[in-house]
């Protein structure tokens, strides 16, 4: 999906500094506690359960996240698993989360197992695996009682458990180790803050502001961070003293504690921001609390609020550019992107830190923005049943979102009918189900008739049919169904009625189906969305080819194509014809047996709109008479069957990011990465590549390159040499690789240690 990346903003604001400087004498009481006996059962004594305690706004997360990543834990154990853990969760859904976190190649076998098939398998995989399992933020006893069902006895297993609670009462309940987070002292806290603040100030208003960051933040690294933000982006690098004097008499009245301080500091930063930063704030604490929110989401959501005026210029420039404002006072945390991927590095999600979201919600309802009242409400993790329809009966209400995954109440599945009724809310625009599962039961009652709906969104829903009411939203502008991979939705052939639509993202995988006889082998008609401007999991196979020529207005889109090279023709044609700019393609069994093909092959490489691309076939060779898209950022190949080297071709793309090699995507026996070459790749895998035997990095080459993998390329002898000169490269993954290449990175005397001596993450995953 081609999504927006805040590129602007400073590290900083950010997990906010991670030196070791900046933790207290905890991190290495519990880095002791981490690490496992080298052999045998567990010492005497030994807890498996290590209970974090403290305050909202003192670094738990930041600290248990540096331990997590930490090079020598993790080689400690074998599998891992980082879960949040919300007030009101379902125990079945977290033991879902964390079974699929240690083994990925779960995800499809654990949507069908129930709660004692969860419990036996979590028990199963930590007994046969050193675990290490993350759970932040526990508040309910009970709850964590019915979780703990699934976590052996110390005496049976190797796991460690890390949790993180606020109360210390709590922790001691839980058992296990219990060990409080300290707050910074005045020392670290001065120099946090001088970390983080850019301009410069004179004598007195430096010694004004060392006795409000050491005096009024508390030792909180969240109240300095937001403190510093704030004068960040104030006039105050040339003002008198007297306006530091005066944010010292603000902030004279002693707070009782860390939350009070943090609320405090933000109070000050809130009251000094323009108009429209308030309101996009409230708006953003009234959205899901639990997980992040990707920016482009974001975006449309406060343009169809009127956050945002459709009658800007450009409204999602105008979004970015507040979103970067809220950023950079560290108001909103951003987020990024660390699995491997395009988009590693970069910012493509943001969220609130729990106790700044604490205070906009209090002030949310009270604070009057422009005399515009918010009326945006979310229903967190509850039945769609007369409960929560009592929660959200508001004649006024525009923003409704409800969250979460939950297996029906027997009302609910005895009536096959959701209580809830739509028909009243004429003022809704934007409307979301976010994590629920439908199956069994059907969608509430009216949706069909909120005639002022703007956005609509099923998001990690599972849903297998669309009702064909949907197309009664005339008014609609975004739409997404982006359900579960594993959930194949029925769409019924109404789309072609929302004229308005101007972003439309398609399931990973779904049918047309006729509303009126049920025929599944019908296309989708797209002919009169001509408003549309992004467009997700196009498939050719499902929606008319021809019908991308009457949007005009399109400029990014991501399509699948299925073995013919007459539709991927087609798109190319029209791309190259259309203002689209940026154009992902996941090309399926396509095989270059053909001149016609090889036609085909060499526009696809040339099309300058192409972002992406992941090519599944026989194609022998490159194409060496065009110039590959400039805007590439990530290629996937697999089973071409490449001859020559690809890696001087695939080198000099300027904006690479990502690349994967497998089931012989190349099948020459040597590689070569000059030393120019890859100038912003992020992630390389290579996987099942039986020729490999030999590859050469020479010094300069890869130089921004944070993520390798290397699984099944039997032959390949050793790690090139030139990797101890790539010095950004955290992580080396090593996947069923025969023994004689796994020693080499064993021990002190292992061949291909001095390689890789500076990476923080070594993962070995032996094939027996």
């Amino acid at each position: 999906r081609p999504q927006r990346s805040m590129k602007h903003i400073p590290p900083t604001t950010s997990p906010l500094v991670e030196e070791d400087e900046f933790f207290g004498p905890e991190k290495e009481e519990i880095t002791k506690k981490l690490l496992l006996p080298e052999s045998g059962a567990p010492a005497s004594g030994w807890a498996h359960v290590i209970s974090v305690w403290g305050p909202w706004g003192l670094g738990k997360i930041r600290l248990l996240k540096k331990l997590y990543n930490d090079f020598e834990i993790r080689r400690q154990f074998q599998c891992f698993a980082w879960v949040y853990m919300p007030a009101d969760f379902e125990t079945r859904n977290i033991m879902q989360t964390i079974v699929v976190q240690l083994v990925p190649s779960m995800r499809k076998r654990v949507t069908k197992m129930s709660f004692l098939e969860l419990a036996e398998e979590l028990i199963s995989l930590q007994l046969e695996n050193k675990c290490l399992i993350v759970l932040s933020d526990v508040r309910d006893l009970k709850n964590w009682r019915m979780l703990s069902v699934a976590f052996p006895t110390a005496d049976k297993t190797r796991t460690r458990i890390l949790l993180t609670t606020r109360e210390r009462e709590f922790a001691e309940r839980i058992g296990g180790d219990v060990l409080g987070i300290s707050p910074l002292d005045d020392k670290q806290s001065w120099k946090l803050f001088e970390r983080i603040i850019d301009i410069s100030f004179n004598q007195h208003a430096k010694k004004t502001l060392k006795e409000i960051v050491t005096g009024r933040c508390k030792g909180s690294p969240l109240a300095i961070a937001i403190l510093a933000g704030y004068l960040n982006n104030t006039d105050t690098s040339n003002s008198s003293n007297s306006e530091i004097d005066s944010l010292k008499s603000h902030l004279q009245d002693e707070q009782p504690d860390i939350t009070h301080a943090v609320q405090k500091i933000v109070s000050i930063s809130y009251a000094h921001l323009p108009d429209k930063l308030k309101e996009c704030l409230l708006y953003l604490a009234h959205l899901p609390s639990e997980g992040e929110l990707h920016l482009d989401d974001l975006y449309v959501r406060w343009i169809y609020e009127d956050t945002i005026s459709k009658a800007e210029q450009n409204p999602m420039e105008v979004a970015e550019h507040y979103l970067e404002e809220l950023a950079l006072r560290n108001l909103v945390q951003m987020l990024e992107q660390e699995q491997d991927g395009p988009s590693i590095g970069t910012f493509l999600s943001c969220k609130l830190h729990p106790l700044v979201r604490e205070f906009f919600t209090k002030i949310g309802d009270a604070d009057k923005v422009n005399t515009k009242e918010f009326m945006s409400v979310t229903v967190p993790r509850l039945p769609l049943n007369s409960r929560a329809y009592q929660l959200i009966d508001h004649p006024n209400l525009r923003s409704l979102t409800f969250a979460g995954t939950f297996e029906p109440p027997p009302e609910i599945l005895t009536s096959k009918q959701l209580l809830v009724d739509f028909t009243e809310f004429y003022l809704l625009r934007v409307l979301e189900f976010y994590g629920i599962d439908f199956r069994g039961w059907d969608l509430p009652r009216g949706i069909g008739q909120l005639i002022e709906l703007r956005y609509l969104s099923f998001q990690r829903c599972y849903l297998e049919k669309l009702p064909s009411s949907i197309g009664e939203l005339i008014l609609l502008e975004t739409l997404d169904l982006r359900v579960e991979p594993n959930c194949i939705m029925a769409i019924p052939n109404v789309l072609w009625k929302m004229t308005k639509l101007e972003r439309l993202y398609f399931p990973a995988r779904f049918q047309c189906a006729d509303s009126n006889n049920n025929k599944k082998n019908n296309r989708l008609s797209l002919k009169n969305l001509g408003e549309l401007q992004v467009l997700v999991n196009f498939d050719a196979q499902v929606c008319h080819v021809r019908h991308l020529q009457a949007m005009t207005k399109l400029e990014e889109m991501s399509a699948v194509v299925v073995e013919s090279h007459i539709d991927l023709d087609a798109i190319l044609d029209y791309t190259r014809s259309s203002l689209v700019r940026r154009l992902s393609l996941d090309v399926r069994n396509f095989n270059c047996y053909s001149e016609n093909t090889r036609t085909v092959l060499a526009k696809l490489f040339g099309c300058e709109a192409l972002v992406s691309l992941h090519l599944e076939g026989y194609i022998k060779k490159l194409p060496t008479d065009v110039a590959l898209s400039y805007k590439l950022v990530e290629i996937v190949l697999s089973g071409s069957e490449l001859e020559s080297d690809p890696m001087p071709i695939f080198g000099q793309i300027a904006n690479l990011r990502s690349l994967v090699l497998c089931k012989d995507a190349y099948v020459g026996t040597g590689m070569k990465c000059g030393r120019t070459s890859f100038g912003e790749l992020r992630s390389l895998k290579l996987r099942s590549l039986r020729n490999l035997e030999t590859w050469d990095v020479e010094e300069g080459a890869m130089p921004q390159l944070m993520i390798l993998s290397i699984e099944k390329c039997a032959r390949l002898e050793m790690l090139p040499a030139g990797l101890e000169y790539v010095a950004r490269l955290r992580e080396l993954k090593i996947v069923s690789m025969p023994p004689r290449f796994e020693e080499r990175l064993q021990g002190e005397e292992g061949e291909d240690v001095r390689k890789v001596k500076q990476l923080p993450r070594i993962i070995i995953c032996s094939s027996v």
